[in-house]
């Protein structure tokens, strides 16, 4: 018999009340937009006026212009077999590099090795393995992070071997740029047995903060290293696990953030943070004001205030951790009424320098052409109302049930001809005959 037919009537009931829980959540959520509702309307929501398919980036000159953009975005298997008390891991990333190509229409193509040696898209796949032995987990991500995550000099250059004097500048990026805005007593050290002070991985996000090291490396690699980039696209937000006490990340992704948002200052790169599914209390409240505003089928935008500690959020917001982000400016985007409506992040020192202005108007000016060009870059063909670059990536790096089935038939023939027992490889609940 089923575990439907035997637990229907059960489901059925606790199914009833947390709906009715959820939606008693909501209404108070409600309740609490309407006080933000004013604010939104009259400060923080603007329509987004397209460009037109016919027009061309050009300098102050009247030249072209065309730039390039770039998405990274990786996929992975966790864990593909296990071996007694080893995981065998495979990771699979995708770096999309598209030029806008407005002066030669032809737009928003895919640069090839042809196109550009030195900057164009490609793949590559990672296996990995790990021992679930205790300290495990931190010596792995420790070896992650000197592999796969590019330290540079002062000029530019790749540092092949990294120390923890390297990383260590890492952190004090963190602690110099965080402290000027929140109360920040102590600096974190790097140190080559703990990583860093505070932070701990156990092997329920051992994967996870690999596969990010991994994406947030070969983002850094493409601004330090790439040409003529404009813009670079993170699958996700800009959040990070921290202690609210000590305002100290809690993980390691929380210092390799705002290092790739110093790295991207430095050379003039804007970095967005494109969430296809998220958090935001209020996106149901917001599509009804922007249709009652601008009508059902408009593009717009809503800045999340927050971010900075000296600007007054949202009430909505108040007690929520993670929205906005320290240092964070987040904005409510949707750029066709059948798709998801984005979450965008982007860095709040870049904010402040490059949108930021007293004069509401300058800002909202400021704000569109950002907007324009995420509108403009979001018009394929299969992916409208998704920036193209983060489509691509995802389609080149995602591993399916079906690849993953074959790459699990190649471990087992290859450690066959290598003289491993077959039996160790395979799945013990197909063997049992259970899912």
């Amino acid at each position: 018999m089923s575990l439907i037919r035997i637990f229907q009537n059960e489901f059925r009931r606790q199914i009833t009340a947390t709906l009715l829980d959820i939606r008693r959540t909501r209404e108070q959520n409600k309740k609490r937009f309407e006080l933000d509702r004013e604010r939104i309307m009259n400060e923080l929501i603007q329509k987004i006026e397209p460009l037109k398919i016919s027009h061309k980036y050009t300098n102050e000159l009247g030249k072209p212009d065309d730039f390039n953009i770039a998405a990274v975005d990786g996929s992975g298997v966790y864990p593909l077999v296990t071996i007694e008390d080893i995981d065998i891991i495979v990771e699979s990333y995708y770096l999309a590099v598209h030029n806008t190509g407005t002066n030669e229409r032809n737009l928003f193509h895919n640069v090839s090795k042809e196109e550009n040696p030195n900057f164009f898209s490609k793949g590559h796949l990672e296996t990995k393995w790990i021992s679930q032995d205790d300290g495990e987990p931190i010596r792995y991500i420790h070896e992650q992070l000197i592999e796969y995550y590019p330290v540079y000099d002062d000029t530019n250059n790749r540092i092949e071997e990294p120390t923890a004097a390297d990383f260590q500048k890492i952190i004090n990026t963190y602690y110099e740029e965080m402290k000027k805005h929140y109360n920040i007593e102590n600096k974190p050290l790097f140190n080559e047995d703990m990583l860093i002070e505070g932070i701990t991985i156990s092997a329920a996000n051992l994967f996870s903060t690999s596969m990010r090291i991994g994406e947030l490396g070969i983002a850094k690699r493409a601004i330090v290293e790439g040409s003529n980039l404009r813009y670079m696209l993170l699958d996700g937000s800009l959040s990070f696990k921290y202690d609210p006490t000590t305002m100290l990340p809690t993980d390691i992704i929380g210092y390799l953030l705002r290092d790739i948002l110093k790295t991207a200052r430095d050379h003039n790169v804007i970095v967005m943070a494109v969430s296809k599914t998220h958090t935001i209390p209020f996106t149901n409240e917001a599509i009804a004001i922007a249709n009652e505003i601008f009508g059902n089928n408009s593009r717009w935008y809503i800045r999340l205030p927050g971010g900075i500690p000296s600007e007054q959020g949202l009430r909505i917001l108040e007690n929520r951790r993670y929205i906005p982000p320290p240092l964070t400016v987040p904005y409510l985007v949707q750029l066709d009424p059948n798709k998801p409506t984005l979450r965008v992040d982007f860095d709040a020192l870049w904010w402040r320098e490059n949108i930021y202005d007293e004069d509401i108007n300058t800002l909202h000016e400021n704000e569109h052409q950002i907007f324009q060009d995420l509108d403009f870059m979001s018009r394929g063909i299969y992916w409208v109302g998704y920036p193209a670059p983060l489509a691509v990536a995802h389609n080149n790096c995602k591993i399916s049930r079906d690849t993953e089935r074959i790459l699990y038939n190649m471990l087992i023939e290859i450690a066959t001809g290598l003289g491993f027992n077959s039996n160790l490889f395979l799945n013990q609940r197909e063997l049992i005959h259970i899912r």
